[in-house]
């Protein structure tokens, strides 16, 4: 591409038909663009995903909790198990 140089006024060569196949090619390029940057910015798509155990160990925390701890003690511990961990870490 270095050797290749040209300026706003280079004149450009495209049979019709395939300037108008050029057009719709990046219309839908511009849509892909899109819809990828939509998927890899939404945060439920970035944050990993908890697993089950974590879920159910969360969920039996809620329905026994444990005594002698305080609400913002019981609400650390859940939010501690539920956190998003790699595998590695179970």
């Amino acid at each position: 591409m270095k050797r290749i140089e040209c300026s706003s006024e280079t004149a450009r060569a495209f049979p019709d038909d395939m300037r108008e196949q050029i057009y719709d090619t990046w219309e839908t390029a511009r849509r892909d663009i899109y819809v990828q940057w939509q998927e890899q910015t939404d945060t439920l798509n970035v944050q990993p995903d908890i697993r089950k155990l974590s879920r159910e160990v969360g969920d039996h925390l809620r329905d026994h909790c444990p005594d002698g701890l305080t609400q913002d003690e019981i609400q650390e511990a859940i939010e501690a198990v539920e956190a998003p961990y790699g595998r590695r870490f179970e």
